[in-house]
């Protein structure tokens, strides 16, 4: 005698039905799982005094991608920050133009990138933020003083420039309560300089060995191991699979991922397909 039972055999035919979503969503519930793990011990390596590099990482979900593709990413989100008394003796700033054609970027613009880097009490004037972009950059200050013995060498040269364009150059206040230096920091160039301890600064890696711990065979066989990715292919009533398709990280289109390609090749990092 054989005997079927009607609702085994509808569970069964609904959870074969369901494989390929079910699928898709075991496949971002790991990449989730592995990108959050790297994000959590990447926070955890960033030193206490790079506080401004550990407070701009973010985790976002890639958008603009294909409909079956799903991709997150770690980056920066900078802030324009104002620079105090003491970044006067502890960082050099570039000017960037936003525009890049030169007949949409102002000419006194152009002077300010030609002569990159400024200090802080040389740089001629505060550019719109509209127009250019101050980038600060944290060195020694020995790397000051030298920047700015070349700023006031040269000062005969762009002050010329300037002052043709009708630009005079602003009277820097020494306390700082009225002419203020805004700039967002090269966090690029922080998060490098301290992976690898260039300038003479110390090595504290901290991309490197959050990706390797992920990597591992324990970080990757912990993830893989997880009873929720069984029963997502095993247990018909399993409901849970289906918020895996949906996120609530914050989002970043696919032209601002593209920009940290640079950073992740000084880095030695290879994108996963």
């Amino acid at each position: 005698m054989l005997a079927v039972s009607t609702t085994g055999l509808t569970d069964v035919v609904r959870l074969t039905t369901e494989w390929p979503k079910r699928a898709q969503a075991a496949r971002n519930r790991f990449l989730v799982l592995a990108v959050s793990k790297i994000y959590e011990t990447l926070i955890e390596n960033i030193p206490n005094d790079h506080k401004d590099l550990r407070d701009s990482l973010q985790l976002s979900r890639i958008t603009g991608l294909p409909d079956s593709f799903f991709g997150l990413v770690i980056h920066s989100r900078v802030k324009w920050s104002k620079l105090d008394k003491s970044s006067v003796d502890s960082c050099v700033l570039y000017v960037s133009a936003k525009a890049k054609l030169s007949q949409r970027v102002p000419p006194e613009v152009r002077v300010l990138e030609e002569h990159s880097p400024w200090t802080v009490d040389t740089l001629p004037f505060q550019p719109d933020v509209k127009v250019a972009t101050v980038v600060s950059r944290k060195v020694r200050s020995s790397t000051v003083d030298r920047v700015r013995a070349n700023r006031k060498q040269d000062r005969g040269r762009w002050i010329r420039k300037l002052n043709k364009l009708g630009i005079r150059e602003t009277r820097k206040d020494k306390r700082f309560s009225e002419h203020t230096t805004r700039a967002v920091s090269d966090l690029e160039f922080e998060s490098v300089r301290l992976e690898f301890g260039l300038g003479g600064s110390r090595a504290i890696p901290h991309w490197r060995p959050a990706i390797l711990k992920v990597n591992s065979r324990g970080g990757v066989t912990a993830i893989t191991r997880r009873r929720e990715f069984m029963k997502a292919f095993l247990t018909p009533g399993f409901g849970r699979w289906k918020l895996w398709l949906k996120t609530v990280h914050p989002k970043a289109s696919l032209r601002r991922v593209g920009r940290y390609h640079s950073f992740q090749t000084k880095l030695g990092i290879r994108a996963t397909k």
